[in-house]
């Protein structure tokens, strides 16, 4: 009697994911101060593209020109807003990432949605700066100095999104 409900329950949660990425894949990865993946999305140098944040989310929700050569995209399934550079075709690479579902992580840990206190527990050397905790950052030529590329903006004691520079303008 259970058995076939678990089976259309299983079936009903896979095809809710999109293609290539599952409920563990979710993970924001930095490698040598650089954003490296984000959820099955190889995102840096060459592999940035929309091309291949398509292939790892599945079809964005929302794809729209914000105008001086950035493209807007959303992609509901997973809760990510992202803005890639160069235009909205296949080639437009990733400049930043904004995660808000609850099913993101970082590799310590930390979810969005998770209270402060886990926050600083998890990152106790994250610099509080403008409303956002700066939980990895790097040299920065612009500022000549350091700068963050990955950031958790709280809201109400928790943190309400995570926010990713991949590719920052040079």
């Amino acid at each position: 009697m259970n058995g076939p409900r678990l089976v259309v329950l299983a079936i009903v949660a896979a095809l809710a994911l999109p293609s290539g990425a599952s409920a563990t894949d979710l993970v924001l990865k930095v490698r040598n101060k650089h954003v490296s993946e984000l959820g099955g999305f190889r995102a840096s140098g060459s592999h940035g593209t929309l091309r291949n944040a398509i292939k790892a989310w599945g079809r964005p929700s929302t794809r729209k020109s914000g105008g001086g050569g950035f493209c807007d995209v959303n992609w509901s399934t997973v809760g990510v807003k992202a803005v890639f550079r160069s235009g909205c075709g296949d080639r437009a690479r990733i400049q930043w990432v904004r995660l808000r579902s609850k099913r993101w992580t970082t590799e310590r840990g930390l979810h969005v949605g998770d209270p402060t206190a886990k926050l600083k527990q998890l990152y106790p050397d994250a610099k509080f700066t403008v409303g956002a905790f700066w939980l990895y950052q790097a040299y920065d030529a612009f500022v000549q100095g350091d700068a963050p590329i990955v950031t958790a903006q709280t809201k109400g004691g928790a943190v309400d999104f995570i926010r990713a520079d991949v590719n920052p303008p040079k």
